[in-house]
């Protein structure tokens, strides 16, 4: 008892011993407890905070309005945004899930090459791609930095479709800007240069880095410096300044015209912000005004010289008229007065027909009957022409034809015109007495035709245009030989028709001229035809049917005195009346007729009285090969064209035997 007296009392210590530990541990464990408290308040603001974070994470996925996609190091998707949905067919159930097992909207084949290159080297990668829907996306990939490794990539898509619409309007506006026909500068509000284009660097002869910062006053003459700095004045005032004309000048100092068009640009808060020149260079344009005004002045003094022209031989006309109607003038002056007469009508005849040939020619419709032709032939005939012209002005002139024919292809009534023209020209411009020259001569490939003359010469300045319409060496008021300043460019707008080329040479006033006109040769022969008056015979009975009495009358009373048997009509009914009584061998009918016109009456006659066999000649004032087409066409066998040249009216009236 004692003994288990004495362990019961050393266990009661034991246990006591065991209280007081186990008071010390609770004290412990109470310590631990709050110490837990604290730790985990410490986790739940932690769990707070990560869970406002997280939320703060996924609304900004959702609502940043571009793609993004984050994968670990294996490409398996951990988290992504609403919008890179509409290029990866991807679902919330499919984080975790490898990249490489999803199709995707890009037409950029090396997406998965590119992401595993930027998981491997570490570094941005960035590209313009575009998707099956044809929009332009923005995709960069970068390496996911976790603390101190890389643990994936996130890989951004970023729609810049509009971006790249703007960038290639500015593009085309830069184009624009850039590749412009004149030149443009772009200034700030003081006038200094901040942009130009090529054209500019072109024109005013400055790279474009030489004009950067300078004042616009640099490309401006002095005498308009006022004026430029009063159109930016009005500019920034927005007045409108267009199509101002003023003048610039480039490095050399060369200076020219130009129409100037200032626009104001202003920037987003619209406030104005630079000034914006373009210069439509127009010399050109005041050059054309400038030959305008002098082709007006050149047209208005051809009015007074074409008044001039006719008025001289309508007059002398006019007094041989009346020298003829009084009876107390002789025979010797009636047949002065008809020389008067002829020799002045066919001077305002080739006037007419100049001015024709002009028109002609500048229409296109001149009518060319090219041939094998001998100039030498050609320059006696015209020489033949020319000589009454020679002798009244006592001109000695020098022929140096050569024995030799000297063949071209050409009509040989314009190549007869040239030289005949040639010849007048020299003939007029030569004091009386003088000297003139021509002569036909040939290499292997040209023949030129020479005509050389000691008269007035021609000054320096005038030998580039004496060949344009309406030029004339001759202002002054004594004109007696006449002439309205076409011959020469008949002469040039002819010989170019053949192919060749004329050239004026004169040492200056007072040291004569010296025309030239090269002719291509040709190695062709003419055919040799046998026309003679022998194998010709003449018609007899011949109707004139014509509705004005004068032009009647003559014609009348001139076939008569050749001989022919002539009845008249004066209208186209009484004309087809005549040919169905008289039966004429050729009738001369004029276009314009009252009630039946000249066509009518053609188309009459072949239709109605085909039995009738008669030669029918038109009549008329036009003669341009419209006109003897419609002529023809109507049924009238030849077109004379008035007035009517007497050999011409013999040719018509005569038939092979």
């Amino acid at each position: 008892m004692e003994t288990t007296n004495e362990e019961l009392q050393a266990t009661n210590e034991e246990l006591v011993a065991s209280n007081e530990e186990l008071q010390s541990t609770n004290e412990e464990l109470h310590s631990v407890n709050e110490e837990l408290y604290t730790v985990n308040g410490e986790h739940q603001r932690k769990i707070t905070e990560l869970t406002e974070l997280t939320d703060d994470m996924d609304n900004l996925l959702r609502s940043i309005d571009m793609g993004v996609m984050f994968l670990d190091e294996r490409l398996r998707i951990r988290k992504f945004t609403p919008r890179i949905t509409d290029t990866f067919h991807v679902l919330p159930q499919d984080v975790g899930r490898s990249l490489e097992s999803f199709s995707h909207e890009l037409t950029h084949v090396a997406l998965l090459d590119d992401v595993r290159q930027v998981l491997e080297n570490h570094q941005t990668l960035q590209r313009e791609v575009r998707d099956r829907r044809g929009a332009w996306l923005l995709l960069r990939i970068l390496p996911y930095q976790a603390k101190d490794r890389v643990d994936g990539v996130v890989l951004s898509l970023v729609d810049i479709t509009a971006l790249k619409a703007t960038e290639a309007e500015l593009h085309r506006m830069s184009k624009v800007f850039m590749d412009g026909a004149d030149p443009v500068i772009i200034e700030d509000l003081e006038g200094r240069i901040v942009d130009l284009n090529r054209e500019a660097e072109r024109v005013y002869g400055y790279r474009h880095d030489e004009l950067l910062g300078k004042d616009i006053t640099v490309l401006v003459p002095e005498d308009h410096v006022t004026q430029t700095w009063e159109n930016r004045r009005r500019c920034r005032n927005q007045e409108s300044v267009r199509n101002v004309e003023t003048w610039r000048k480039n490095r050399s100092g060369e200076c020219c015209p130009i129409l100037l068009t200032l626009s104001l640009l202003t920037g987003e808060d619209g406030e104005p912000v630079a000034i914006a020149t373009i210069a439509k260079d127009i010399s050109a344009l005041k050059s054309a005004e400038g030959e305008a005004r002098e082709a007006i002045r050149r047209r208005d003094e051809f009015l007074a010289m074409l008044s001039h022209e006719l008025r001289n031989p309508l007059g002398a006309v006019l007094n041989a008229i009346e020298v003829v109607g009084r009876s107390e003038a002789d025979a010797g002056a009636t047949r002065q007065a008809l020389d008067v007469v002829s020799r002045q009508s066919q001077q305002m005849a080739r006037l007419l027909d100049d001015l024709l040939d002009v028109s002609r020619i500048t229409q296109g419709r001149i009518e060319m009957r090219p041939q094998v032709v001998d100039l030498v032939r050609l320059a006696q005939e015209a020489v033949q022409v020319v000589q009454p012209v020679l002798d009244r002005r006592r001109h000695n002139l020098n022929l140096k034809l050569g024995s030799q024919p000297v063949w071209v292809k050409g009509d040989p009534a314009r190549l007869l015109q040239i030289q005949e023209n040639l010849l007048t020209n020299a003939a007029k411009y030569t004091p009386p007495g003088g000297e003139v020259t021509i002569s036909v001569t040939a290499d292997e490939q040209n023949a030129v035709i020479a005509v050389r003359d000691n008269g007035e010469g021609i000054p320096h300045e005038m030998q580039a245009s004496i060949f344009d319409l309406f030029v004339q060496g001759d202002d002054s008021l004594d004109r007696a030989d006449g002439g309205m300043g076409v011959g020469l460019n008949l002469v040039k707008s002819i010989v170019e028709l053949h192919d060749g080329s004329v050239s004026v040479f004169s040492a200056g006033p007072g040291c004569g001229s010296e025309f030239k006109v090269r002719l291509p040769t040709t190695s062709d022969r003419p055919e040799q035809i046998a026309d003679t008056d022998e194998s010709y015979e003449t018609y007899r009975r011949i109707l004139v049917v014509e509705d004005n009495d004068d032009s009647r009358q003559m014609l009348e009373a001139l076939l008569r005195i050749d001989g022919y048997d002539v009845i008249v009509a004066a209208d186209g009914v009484s004309g087809i009346d005549a040919i169905a009584k008289h039966e004429p061998e050729v009738a001369l009918v004029d276009i314009g007729l009252p009630e039946l016109d000249g066509y009518q009456v053609a188309r009459r006659v072949r239709s109605e009285l085909s039995d009738r066999v008669v030669k029918l000649v038109a009549l008329t004032g036009y003669g341009r090969q419209a006109d003897r087409k419609a002529v023809l066409e109507a049924g009238f066998d030849e077109h004379l064209v008035k007035p009517v040249a007497p050999s011409d009216l013999a040719r018509v009236l005569r038939r092979p035997k």
